[in-house]
Parts: C-alpha cells; sequence; structure tokens
C-alpha cells in the first residue's frame, strides 16, 4: 500500500504509532456495542474493520479515494460501507449515526469548526462522539519547538473542552498515556541510556535491524516490537502529562 501522509497502516503495525492507534480503537469499542457508528477519517479501513466486530453497521469516510479503494479492498465486510467525504462538509442526513469516532484526525483539518458542526447534525439525539488528537503541551512538534507540518492545528486540553462544550451536552477528556515499558523503548534505562552517550557518533543507527534485534534481546532492551495495545491506558487525571488526548461527548436528547 501507498504510504499517506500521516496515515496509518498495518505495514508499521510493529511500531508504537500503530499500537497507539489501535489502542484508541479498542477503547472505543466499548461504546459501540449494536450501534450505526461513522468513522470519520477512516484511512485505509484498518479501524473500522476492528470495530466491525462490535457496531450494527459501519461507515467509513475518507477524503482520499486511493485510501478508501485500499480500504475496500483489504478490510470489507457485510456491516461496513466506505463513502468519501470531506469532514467539513459531510455526505450523510442529519440524525444517521448513533455513534462517530474520529481518531487523529481534526488536527489536520482547516475548518475544524465546520467538522463539529457536521458531526452534531448527523449524530441523533443523545448519541455520542470519540474524538482524538495530540495534545500540543508535549507532542513531538512542541518538543522539537516547530510546527508539524501536516497539523493545521494542534489543541491543549483546554482548547478541546472550548471547542467542544458548544456543540455537546456531555464532554469527558481522557488522557492516553504509556506505561513503563513503552517509556523504556523511548527514553531507555540508565545502561541504554550510557551506551548511548559513549556511542557519540550515533553507530548503532547504522546496524543492520536484525544484529540491532539481537544485542538488544541480549541486554534485555525493550523494542517496538514488544509494545501492544496494552502498553497505552487512559485516565482522566493529569492528562496535560498525557501526548494523546480523547474526548467523549454526547448530543443533547
Amino acid at each position: 500500500m501507498k504510504k499517506y501522509l500521516e496515515r496509518i497502516s498495518e505495514e508499521e503495525k510493529d511500531t508504537a504509532v500503530f499500537k497507539c492507534h489501535h489502542a484508541q480503537y479498542k477503547f472505543a469499542k466499548d461504546y459501540i456495542l449494536g450501534q450505526t457508528v461513522l468513522d470519520a477519517g477512516c484511512g485505509n479501513g484498518y479501524g473500522a474493520y476492528y470495530l466491525s466486530s462490535w457496531a450494527a453497521r459501519i461507515i467509513g469516510a475518507d477524503i482520499s479515494a486511493e485510501a478508501l479503494e485500499y480500504a475496500q479492498a483489504h478490510h470489507q465486510k457485510q456491516n461496513i460501507k466506505y463513502v468519501r467525504g470531506n469532514c467539513e462538509s459531510l455526505p450523510f442526513q442529519e440524525h444517521s449515526f448513533d455513534m462517530i469516532c474520529s481518531f487523529e484526525v481534526i488536527e489536520h483539518i482547516p475548518d475544524y469548526f465546520s467538522f463539529l458542526k457536521e458531526m452534531k447534525r448527523i449524530l441523533k439525539p443523545g448519541g455520542m462522539a470519540i474524538i482524538s488528537t495530540p495534545n500540543k503541551k508535549v507532542s513531538l512538534s512542541s518538543r522539537k519547538n516547530s510546527a508539524n507540518p501536516y497539523h493545521s492545528h494542534e489543541f491543549s486540553s483546554e482548547d478541546v473542552e472550548d471547542l467542544l462544550r458548544p456543540h455537546f451536552r456531555d464532554v469527558t477528556i481522557y488522557g492516553q498515556m504509556g506505561s513503563e515499558k513503552l517509556k523504556e523503548v523511548f527514553q531507555g534505562n540508565r545502561f541504554k541510556r550510557f551506551l548511548a552517550k559513549i556511542d557519540f557518533l550515533g553507530v548503532h543507527r547504522f546496524l543492520p535491524e536484525r544484529i540491532y534485534e539481537k544485542y538488544a534481546r541480549i541486554l534485555g532492551f525493550a523494542l517496538q516490537k514488544d509494545i501492544t495495545e496494552d502498553d497505552y491506558f487512559f485516565v482522566n487525571s493529569e492528562i496535560d502529562r498525557a501526548e494523546q488526548l480523547i474526548a467523549v461527548c454526547k448530543k443533547e436528547q
């Protein structure tokens, strides 16, 4: 499959990014049992396919015809339909869905106010939306002090709450956090940091992946492929420390 800019693909299934994203779908499955669900910004459809085991019906919508072609070829099921559409003007009638999921999408949409209005329009009374986005306070682009070139906007937890409150009756924001194993993969333990310090030329970066993995196993270092969705968890306290924010919203009856 062609790699889309900031689109998640199973080709990356051994990476922490894929597992972080998949954990959000796993979080959502507890809300969608027997529901008619829209996956807004569904990409190649792997998430819609996952949710289809619990939902009554899933519609995957995306602006990319190429991504949807891949979804239809690889992630099709009897209760899934894929539709091309722009999130700023979704091609659905009012009150069409019980639930909308939209993960790591809103930061890419220039007119995100229209997207929120569209979600409210197409949700049934009492319907719910689950929306995730990077936390700009701790995002990678924030740490690098430069904006992500693929993001139109980035949001803090306060921004997300201010955006959602005018459209939804109830809004609960969670932070997606990582386990100690996840921290070790990216930050290392003391021994790994010591080795990185003495390897000032960065020789380890040029080792073939198979060789690097062999020595990592010998030295007891955790690798990205060791991470699972269970290494991510969701909390509603200290959310400003979380790299990802996920909001659960309910429309008025």
